[in-house]
């Protein structure tokens, strides 16, 4: 049997059998294709995660061969092709990495939209499994609501805090009576001015 002939799921087979003579090197091979896609799922994360902690980054690039194995285990075939699955495996494991290390990745480590795009990302995960941010994103909203311009607490609070997935600037537009254009704009306006409210228990607006 040549391994670097069979398809991923061919290989992933290998790897699920447990008295199969080719489980480690099918794994090595399956790492040895996808690795790159591994890393272009684990870089998108990496600032939230490194703001943390950078060992928790480290840990997860140098333990991406756990990550294959797993993703491997737990592969169905026909629900989508494996590269698909393992990438968002991949990313699963960086929210839930976000969402560990909620004690020590403040909201205060947002600087740009990527990253509250990332803690959100993690919240929305949160929602179906408890209550463990809730005191931060509590704390936000809270700021949120002492600006003057009260859209714009009705801008982030539909966009990153309603629902389970992040809400299109469009959607968010009809809702504030804003082009999307508009929407964004007041919104990366305000995002630097909560990042440092965030760093200060007391402030004055200034919106």
């Amino acid at each position: 049997m040549i391994l670097a002939d069979l398809t991923d799921e061919k290989l992933v087979e290998n790897i699920q059998d447990e008295e199969g003579d080719y489980r480690d090197d099918s794994i090595n091979l399956l790492l040895n294709r996808h690795e790159l896609l591994c890393m272009k799922m684990l870089n998108r994360y990496k600032h939230v995660i490194s703001s943390g902690c950078q060992y928790q980054y480290d840990d997860l690039s140098s333990n991406l061969i756990s990550i294959v194995y797993e993703s491997s285990k737990s592969y169905k075939p026909g629900v989508s092709k494996y590269a698909t699955w393992l990438a968002n495996q991949v990313r699963y494991k960086c929210l839930n990495t976000i969402k560990d290390e909620s004690k020590v990745i403040h909201l205060d480590k947002f600087v740009d939209e990527e990253s509250f795009n990332h803690i959100t990302e993690s919240l929305s995960i949160e929602k179906k499994e408890g209550n463990e941010f809730k005191e931060q994103s509590d704390q936000t909203l809270k700021i949120l609501s002492k600006f003057k311009d009260k859209r714009i607490f009705k801008i982030f609070k539909l966009r990153y805090f309603e629902g389970d997935t992040i809400m299109k600037w469009s959607d968010v537009g009809r809702k504030v009576g804003l082009c999307s254009q508009a929407v964004k704009n007041l919104h990366d306006k305000s995002l630097k001015l909560l990042r440092s409210k965030l760093e200060s228990e007391s402030f004055l607006d200034v919106v």
